[in-house]
C-alpha cells in the first residue's frame, strides 16, 4: 500500500513487458511481476525483522502453509517452533502488524479486518480497533 511499492510493481511489469517485445503491459507481464515483487518483499522484510530480531531469521516461512486466519494463540505457537524468546513475541507480532504480514479481525458486526496502512500506520489505533 505504500506508493513506492506501487511504483516498483509497475516497474516491474514493465520490465516484463519490454523483455518480452510487448507493446503494452499484459496481464501476463502483471502476473509475473507480482510474483516477483512478492518474492522481494518477503526478504526485505525478513532483513529487516532479523535485524531487529536476530533469531527471528527466516520467521515468515514458518508461516507457510498456515491457514489465512490465525488466533493469538496460534501465532504464538508459530513463535515456539523458532529461537525466538516468548518474552520477544509481543514485539515480533507487532512489526508483523507494521510490516501489514498480519492484519486484525475487528469483532464487529461487519466483521472487517484492518492493516496497518487502514490506521494511517498508527499502531494505537490499530491496537485498539480490536
Amino acid at each position: 500500500m505504500r506508493p513506492r511499492n506501487l511504483l516498483r510493481l509497475v516497474n516491474y511489469a514493465k520490465g516484463n513487458a519490454v523483455n518480452l517485445g510487448h507493446t503494452k503491459i499484459t496481464a501476463e507481464d502483471l502476473r509475473k511481476a507480482s510474483g516477483t515483487f512478492s518474492a522481494d518483499i518477503v526478504k526485505e522484510i525478513s532483513l529487516e525483522i532479523t535485524d531487529v530480531f536476530p533469531p527471528a531469521e527466516d520467521l515468515l516461512y514458518a508461516f507457510i502453509g498456515m491457514p489465512p486466519r490465525l488466533t493469538d494463540t496460534e501465532v504464538r505457537e508459530v513463535l515456539r517452533q523458532t529461537a525466538l524468546i516468548p518474552r520477544e513475541y509481543d514485539r515480533v507480532v507487532e512489526a508483523l502488524l507494521w510490516f501489514a504480514f498480519f492484519r486484525i479481525a475487528r469483532h464487529t458486526p461487519e466483521e472487517t479486518e484492518l492493516y496497518i496502512y487502514d490506521a494511517y500506520y498508527d499502531m494505537k489505533k490499530l491496537m485498539r480497533s480490536y
